[in-house]
């Protein structure tokens, strides 16, 4: 046997933690691209450009799997929280008060959750939103 640790999370803990650091490396490869943007010849801004709409087009995908990731968290938070309001209409106060409680610590679950998954879409987007800016014409 060897002497070891074992970390153990909930797989959406670490689901959320990939899509976080997912966002965070498109937003950091796409400022990158950006400044190689400006340094660089004529004959190299194609191939940035061509990067670039690649890494749109990941962005645009993690996007998506972000909206789809809030929507189930979303639906099972009101699942469990209904099926919990369920179960507090024929019980007793004991049991009333202890369902109250796991109400509660489902919402705040639920906030911190949609908060990290909120951050990650808001670095996606951040990034794509101010190349948009740049590329406005100016009047």
């Amino acid at each position: 046997a060897l002497d070891g640790l074992v970390f153990r999370r909930l797989r959406y803990e670490v689901e959320e933690e990939q899509l976080n650091r997912e966002a965070e490396a498109i937003s950091s490869e796409y400022k990158q691209l950006k400044e190689e943007l400006k340094d660089a010849r004529e004959s190299d801004k194609a191939k940035i450009n061509a990067s670039i709409e690649k890494l749109k087009n990941k962005a645009r995908t993690a996007s998506d799997h972000l909206k789809k990731k809030m929507d189930d968290t979303k639906s099972q938070f009101d699942a469990k929280v209904n099926a919990t309001k369920d179960q507090m209409k024929n019980a007793g106060e004991r049991r009333k008060v202890k369902l109250q409680k796991r109400i509660d610590a489902l919402t705040a679950e639920h906030h911190a959750r949609n908060a990290k998954l909120k951050q990650a879409a808001k670095l996606v987007s951040e990034a794509f939103e101010s190349r948009k800016k740049e590329e406005a014409p100016v009047a």
